[in-house]
């Protein structure tokens, strides 16, 4: 990395801590664009230069899709599991967009304290869903090209929106511990806790009916892995 781009990332990571540390402090209403870049010793129009918002400093950016050449080998190639099993390879191969752990820890604080953000980031990720949704699909019809394509698209939704809980799971978890554990290795154990919880019949006590999306995605799960 270049000192150009290094010096951006410290001023962008800078005013991100500025603005997360006094809506912490003081409330997000009550925070100016003028306060932080005082904070931050910048300029107002360097702000802008980074963000289009006060919003826009305090989500963040949601962390872009997975390159194409990550997304093709997911579809066509796998890596070594079945589609929901794969899905934490997906996800790894996004971390080094993540921003770091301090301003992760800030802004989780601050989600809980001003419920109106928390909101604002979830409808942020739902076009990420949107995308992992498709990509699972491809997945899934490569596999069974003769498949009901209404079952594929019930199915995929299910393993889309559960792999995407377990990584929020990992990556929350990886936040409370400060980045002790690589975050890798949390993604993992993540998945890893779902699996075991499908397999061991969190239904509690009743019959998963055939066909059923909870039945789908116990199958993928139980699935043997490929090599």
């Amino acid at each position: 990395m270049g000192l150009r781009e290094r010096k951006r990332r410290e001023t962008r990571r800078s005013l991100q801590i500025a603005i997360l540390q006094q809506s912490l402090e003081r409330g997000y209403d009550h925070v100016t664009i003028e306060e932080v870049c005082r904070v931050a010793d910048v300029s107002p129009r360097t702000f802008f230069n980074y963000f289009a918002s006060k919003e826009d400093a305090v989500l963040g950016a949601v962390p872009g899709f997975p390159d194409e050449g990550v997304v093709e080998r997911y579809v066509t190639d796998g890596f070594g599991g079945d589609a929901l099993r794969d899905l934490p390879e997906l996800f790894l191969s996004m971390t080094d967009r993540l921003e770091d752990i301090d301003i992760l820890t800030l802004r989780k604080r601050l989600m809980r304290q001003e419920p109106g953000l928390l909101g604002l980031r979830v409808s942020s990720g739902r076009a990420f869903e949107n995308a992992l949704n498709e990509v699972v699909q491809r997945r899934m019809i490569r596999e069974d090209p003769a498949a009901d394509v209404a079952e594929v698209e019930r199915a995929a939704r299910l393993i889309a929106l559960v792999g995407f809980a377990a990584m929020r799971h990992g990556w929350l978890a990886w936040i409370d511990g400060s980045g002790a554990i690589p975050l890798d290795v949390q993604l993992r154990e993540s998945f890893a806790e779902l699996e075991s919880l499908v397999l061991s019949g969190t239904h509690v006590g009743r019959a998963v009916p055939e066909g059923s999306l909870v039945e789908q995605v116990s199958r993928s799960a139980a699935a043997p892995t490929i090599g």
